[in-house]
């Protein structure tokens, strides 16, 4: 086992044709004077990559690679990191998940590790994370009951020290997060949400660091995908209100319905024919990695 305690973070990317972005943060990050190891695993390996990587590495920069032809999903990805966290490397104080296409600078890393070091009831937190047009992409993981509604802003009545779920663009977790595991049914999208909901369960909370913020251009990784995103957001979002127990779903179908409505408004109809493979797999069980005919 190798604990070496020297390393402050590990940075965990997973990657999906964002190879060029994860390189250029890696740099970036590299020169940060900060003690990180990297854990990269590939969910789209076949290129040079690897290759690119071991040249940062040979520049001095501690790289683990991993890779699966398979593509097992953002979920199975990151237990696998956390997995050879917990055997390898158990005492590192911070692991961060991180998108590839963000700006960020030293204070936003340094300044979150800062606030879990000081605040030890806190196991994850968030900066302020602004899209591209310069306005707040996500303030805080704000959840209405009544509505299902899962939303990205809280609302001004509540405090940022008490957010009901993280977003996973740019969060770093107290070496606490290791006891953990993300629900692999999901495969992608409203796994934060699940986690969240686990994590305050056991008495931990979630911060929103309004002191510091990151820049988030929306990924490459799934462009001309949205037909993949409409079948994992209706299916997992109806997962993870039942998984935690919710007593009526009735309100999550009419926000769903009204999305569907959309979809043939604006004559997306692929998107509209996988919300409702989304719907009957959820009513059916069928969960894990959409496999197509």
């Amino acid at each position: 086992m190798n604990s070496n305690p020297a390393f402050e973070f590990a940075i965990v990317l997973i990657n999906y044709n964002t190879e060029e972005d994860i390189i250029a943060l890696i740099r970036k990050m590299g020169s940060f004077g900060t003690r990180i190891l990297f854990l990269v695993y590939d969910n789209k390996p076949g290129t040079d990559f690897p290759d690119q990587l071991s040249q940062l590495s040979n520049e001095g920069l501690d790289i683990l690679y991993f890779s699966d032809n398979a593509n097992p999903g953002y979920c199975r990805a990151v237990n696998y990191c956390f997995a050879h966290l917990r055997a390898n490397y158990p005492t590192i104080p911070y692991i961060g998940l991180l998108n590839s296409d963000i700006e960020i600078d030293r204070s936003a890393l340094v300044e979150c590790g800062y606030f879990l070091q000081q605040n030890p009831e806190f196991i994850a937190v968030n900066p302020l994370i602004y899209g591209s047009n310069g306005k707040v992409w996500f303030g805080g993981g704000f959840f209405r009951e009544k509505q299902l509604a899962i939303e990205s802003n809280l609302p001004s009545s509540i405090s940022s020290d008490d957010c009901d779920f993280y977003n996973g663009c740019f969060v770093i977790f107290s070496n606490k997060i290791l006891q953990f595991e993300y629900d692999e049914s999901l495969f992608m999208y409203y796994d934060e949400f699940d986690l969240s909901r686990r994590i305050r369960q056991m008495g931990y909370k979630i911060k929103l660091n309004k002191d510091v913020s990151i820049v988030h251009h929306i990924s490459r990784s799934l462009e001309g995908l949205d037909h993949l995103k409409a079948y994992y957001k209706t299916r997992n979002y109806l997962y993870v209100l039942k998984k935690h127990e919710f007593s009526s779903l009735f309100p999550a179908y009419q926000k769903l319905a009204w999305l569907g409505l959309a979809c043939l408004k604006h004559r997306n109809y692929k998107s509209f024919k996988y919300m409702l493979k989304g719907l009957r797999d959820f009513k059916s069980g069928k969960m894990g990695k959409l496999v197509e005919a």
